[in-house]
């Protein structure tokens, strides 16, 4: 390559690399990222009373514990969402289980056809337990549609006769 002359190295030509990886690594800590979304889960008023528990690896937002509400729940990753640093939410808040037994009381009550049928309602951990002796076999399976089409229900343990 005789006669090929390569432009002088500039120092601006050597820093730019360095200054590139220099602001991928700057932006903020996990243990930063974490403790920002805590602070947003609890100066919010949706979000404060919830006992919520945060970590971040790498950006990703972990999010966990107990909510009183759907919307309580949903507001949290939207919060953590809103948050430097944060790449993605995985949400795996629960809503606690007076809620969700509540909730699928009501949604069993709303219901027409088995809305009069006594039925009891228990939830450990979002997993709701269904007990009555006065069910037949459709009302059954409508009931469990019913309560596994509440926000937060994991599963439906079926113990109707």
């Amino acid at each position: 390559m005789t006669g090929m002359r390569l432009p002088p190295r500039t120092s601006l030509g050597l820093a730019l690399p360095v200054i590139a990886v220099l602001a991928v690594g700057c932006g903020p800590s996990d243990a930063r990222v974490a403790a920002n979304v805590t602070s947003e889960l609890k100066a919010d008023p949706i979000t404060a009373s919830s006992p919520i528990n945060v970590t971040v690896s790498k950006g990703v937002t972990h999010l966990s514990g107990h909510a009183d509400t759907n919307k309580a729940r949903e507001r949290a990753a939207d919060l953590a969402e809103s948050v430097r640093g944060v790449t993605s939410v995985v949400n795996d808040i629960r809503i606690s289980d007076a809620t969700l037994e509540m909730q699928v009381r009501q949604a069993l009550a709303a219901d027409a056809v088995v809305g009069k049928i006594p039925i009891q309602v228990q939830s450990t951990n979002g997993a709701v337990s269904l007990v009555s002796d006065k069910t037949n076999q459709d009302e059954r399976t409508r009931i469990v549609q019913i309560a596994r089409a509440v926000p937060g229900v994991v599963s439906v343990e079926d113990n109707m006769k």
